[in-house]
């Protein structure tokens, strides 16, 4: 194939406003990172679909992390998002990427290592499942592109269960586990699926046949269905995204002109959107907005890749292009080369570019907000602390910032450690109350149980049980049903005791834990 497929780059730092705009409703972020020129500092993949969260990864001394951002329309140029690391699965190390999120921002789905080698996962809560991959002779490779709206589908790629070395699509739920989705007949037993509609009824990707490779069309009563592709050129076409409904399907297809991005639909069929000025005519789509209307994807001109935007009145315009007609500044030196994603209302776009010092970096663009102030939320520090259990050094100030200094706890007689931590919203909670922890142990094995105080039970309610990993790594624990009963009317005061022990208390070997940072975050 030579339609440019979804570039998808897994690294991803702190974010920071550098472009500021005239108009409130354009902006520009850059997300920054670590490394010189010529490396992959940073990347953004998916965005939830209110653009609230983003997510991708992480490149840190102990290897690609994947990481989710919450973004706040209160936060001042040069001031860092709240990052959330999403740890790793059992005998891996720290190393995975985050691919999408779901539209209501609660699940993440990805690949990372684990004692099975690369395997697919979903988050949620703080908390992330492997979800294996299909059985047979090949070795064990699998990664998920996409989740449906409440979790229960995801979609993804697994190693081929009959040895070869092509991937197939498969489905995940929690009640069937990972199922083939088959790929059409007569091709080279080929199939990926890229992403699912807000329900999970309707997937789409792409697989081998006859011809070649085909964008196709999934549901549960027409099976793997082929779209066809643009006329001209050699056979081949890629479905890459979806809309929310399932209706609209976005991807790219070799054309009488070259690689071409198209919107396919039930009535007007396969519709190429067309490409840049200049150099190779090279386009795909990779993303689309809610109800089908907004596209974006890379395309080709002069001097190299670019991120574009579509509507059917713009037609297809270079983001930058679009962002600085706008009255966003900053953005010299800047090349978007991929836009990798926008949010389900079309007003957030995410991807990769190269800095103007020469780096891989994600950035996330916002177009056409509605300019009345917003309450996104905010993020606090603990004001107070108690260590019941397993006290060693520090205190409160070692856990509000992430410096490399520790509050540490050792087990004691009872083989547990216990810290009680307080902080202060300036409002309640209404879709979601969060705690973000970085932290690790000596001790492999080491569980963190959390709970937070009822304040109108009165009573504490346990909330997860997690292991803690042996690297430094950020944990988040996320409560959506009735979050404010956690935050004391009146005062607006959130209490959580964290609890942490091993299984094996005999033995002598001591368990430590050390703990940098400790927020708690709320979502309006």
């Amino acid at each position: 194939m030579t339609y440019q497929l979804r570039m998808r780059l897994a690294a991803a730092c702190s974010v920071l406003l550098l472009a500021s705009a005239a108009h409130s409703e354009f902006r520009f972020q850059s997300l920054g990172g670590v490394g010189g020129p010529c490396s992959t500092k940073s990347a953004a993949n998916d965005v939830s679909g209110n653009g609230v969260f983003v997510v991708g990864a992480l490149n840190t001394a102990s290897g690609l992390r994947a990481v989710r951002w919450m973004r706040f329309s209160t936060i001042s140029a040069q001031i860092a998002l709240p990052v959330t690391g999403l740890g790793g699965l059992p005998g891996g190390g720290p190393a995975s990427f985050a691919r999408a999120i779901s539209p209501n921002g609660t699940f993440i789905v990805g690949q990372t290592t684990s004692s099975n080698g690369y395997e697919a996962y979903r988050w949620s809560n703080g908390n992330m499942i492997g979800l294996g991959d299909l059985p047979g002779t090949g070795s064990f490779s699998s990664f998920a592109n996409a989740v449906s709206n409440d979790g229960s589908v995801v979609v993804g790629a697994s190693q081929r269960p009959f040895g070869a070395s092509q991937y197939a699509a498969f489905r995940w739920t929690p009640s069937t586990g990972m199922q083939h989705m088959g790929e059409f007949v007569g091709g080279d037993n080929f199939s990926i699926a890229y992403d699912v509609s807000a329900n999970g009824s309707v997937i789409i990707g792409s697989s081998s046949g006859f011809n070649g490779e085909e964008a196709f069309k999934w549901t549960s009563s027409t099976g793997m269905v082929g779209l066809g592709e643009l006329p001209g050129g050699y056979f081949g076409s890629r479905g890459q995204a979806v809309s929310a409904d399932g209706t609209v399907i976005v991807g790219g297809s070799d054309s009488w002109r070259g690689s071409e991005a198209f919107r396919w639909t039930a009535s007007g069929g396969m519709v190429g959107l067309g490409d840049f000025p200049g150099g190779s005519f090279s386009s795909g789509a990779t993303d689309v907005s809610d109800d089908g209307s907004v596209i974006v994807g890379t395309a080709s001109g002069y001097d190299t890749f670019e991120a574009f935007i579509w509507t059917q009145k713009l037609g297809m315009v270079s983001l930058k292009q679009y962002l600085t007609q706008h009255g966003v500044t900053g953005l010299d030196g800047w090349r978007l080369l991929y836009a990798n994603g926008i949010s389900g209302d079309g007003k957030s776009i995410v991807g990769t570019g190269i800095s103007p010092q020469g780096s891989f970096e994600g950035w996330v663009a916002t177009i056409e907000i509605d300019t009345t102030p917003i309450d996104m939320g905010e993020e606090v520090v603990p004001n107070a602390l108690s260590v019941p259990l397993g006290f060693l050094s520090g205190g409160l100030g070692d856990i509000v910032a992430s410096d490399d200094s520790y509050l540490k706890l050792r087990a004691s007689g009872q083989n547990q450690m216990q810290i009680v931590v307080e902080g202060t919203f300036e409002a309640s909670p209404t879709d979601m109350l969060q705690i973000e922890i970085e932290s690790f142990t000596t001790r492999s094995g080491t569980r963190r149980r959390t709970e937070l105080f009822d304040f109108t039970a009165g009573t504490w309610v346990f909330i997860s049980e997690v292991g803690v990993p042996t690297w430094e790594g950020f944990g988040a624990v996320t409560v959506t049903t009735n979050p404010s009963r956690y935050v004391e009317p009146g005062t607006r005061r959130v209490r959580s005791r964290m609890t942490w022990w091993h299984p094996n208390a005999t033995g002598g070997q001591p368990t430590d834990v050390s703990v940098d940072t400790l927020m708690f975050t709320r979502v309006p």
